[in-house]
């Protein structure tokens, strides 16, 4: 199953979450601040900061939330890039070892496109190792609300204003 991204301006996942569940909210123009989900109230967010104070964050005012916890990244998609490059990677590797072998002509004649392809699977299976590896090390923190691109451009308009 693959994981659904973030639709900019929709507050689905954020509406998910479990009372007291961790979270940073970023207001434009400012950084992320820890604090804990309590729910919504109207076109606000009510949620306790780190003092245990109530505090309420207009919608409009919310440029991202992510989870304060990390997870870690799918590992699929690190995977097949990583076979594709070893793919092409040995695939393209030997066809050019053997172009600049060979100025008269192919190495290996008729069976060439065999020994392609067999340098391609081999170097696919390594590519795959590697990608899966370096997925695996990847940690971030889960996005779950992100504001549309005009919010943040209207934002940022209003704080340039005298």
């Amino acid at each position: 199953m693959v994981p659904a991204g973030v639709v900019p301006g929709r507050w689905e996942k954020v509406e998910a979450l479990a009372e007291g569940s961790e979270l940073l909210v970023t207001t434009f123009g400012q950084g992320g601040v820890l604090f804990r989900w309590r729910g919504f109230e109207g076109d606000s967010l009510v949620v306790t900061d780190t003092n245990q104070a109530e505090l309420r964050i207009p919608r409009t005012g919310v440029e991202r939330i992510e989870t304060a916890h990390k997870v870690r990244d799918e590992r699929r998609d690190g995977t097949l890039i990583g076979a594709a490059a070893g793919f092409a990677a040995g695939f393209l590797g030997l066809a050019a070892f053997n172009a600049h072998k060979t100025a008269s002509g192919s190495l290996w004649g008729g069976e060439a496109p065999g020994f392609y392809l067999s340098a391609g699977v081999l170097g696919m299976g390594a590519g795959a190792v590697a990608g899966y590896v370096i997925d695996s090390a990847v940690e971030h923190h889960e996005v779950l609300y992100r504001a549309p691109a005009a919010a943040s451009t209207q934002a940022i308009q209003m704080a340039a204003l005298p």
